[in-house]
């Protein structure tokens, strides 16, 4: 959370550098550092910044997670490994992670990155260099064994996304 008086641009920085931080204990600096630098890149819509101001606004109702997870999709390029979890580490970033499919077959992370309007944020959007993120998970999952490839990399994915809501809180 923000402190009072500071800006959201200074908060991305902070929360950016110490996810990085955090993130490269565990071989993911890179995809640390993107997904706290884009994490509350949704609080520059006008509407969030109304209830920042409303001494009487209720906690949550301005939904604001969801753009910074577009903007990080999007911005991933054809690294859809990327895209799915960073998009998940920045929709969830005060409760439970959210499905990419449900036993259905529904996808409702996915539905709700397509139903999510694009908007220009005011907050600065880093570039995402795939390169450095293919290199920091392929490296994460050199460790699982082979046996374990497909296993493994879906385990990987939701631990690096609980580390991130972890350090989000």
């Amino acid at each position: 959370m923000a402190r009072p008086g500071q800006l959201l641009s200074e908060h991305s920085t902070n929360v950016s550098e110490y996810a990085a931080e955090f993130g490269s204990k565990f071989g993911a600096g890179e995809l640390m550092r993107i997904a706290g630098a884009y994490h509350d890149i949704g609080k520059s819509l006008p509407e969030f910044q109304v209830y920042v101001r409303d001494e009487n606004g209720k906690r949550g109702s301005v939904y604001h997670s969801i753009f910074g997870a577009k903007k990080a999709y999007d911005n991933s390029g054809s690294f859809v490994a990327a895209a799915d979890i960073l998009s998940n580490i920045i929709a969830s970033p005060h409760g439970s992670l959210r499905d990419y499919i449900t036993p259905d077959g529904s996808r409702p992370l996915w539905d709700k990155l397509q139903e999510t309007n694009d908007f220009s944020p005011r907050a600065e959007c880093p570039e995402i260099d795939s390169t450095i993120l293919k290199n920091e998970l392929r490296s994460i999952l050199s460790a699982v064994p082979q046996n374990e490839k497909a296993f493994g990399y879906t385990l990987r994915n939701v631990v690096v996304a609980a580390e991130c809501i972890g350090f989000m809180r």
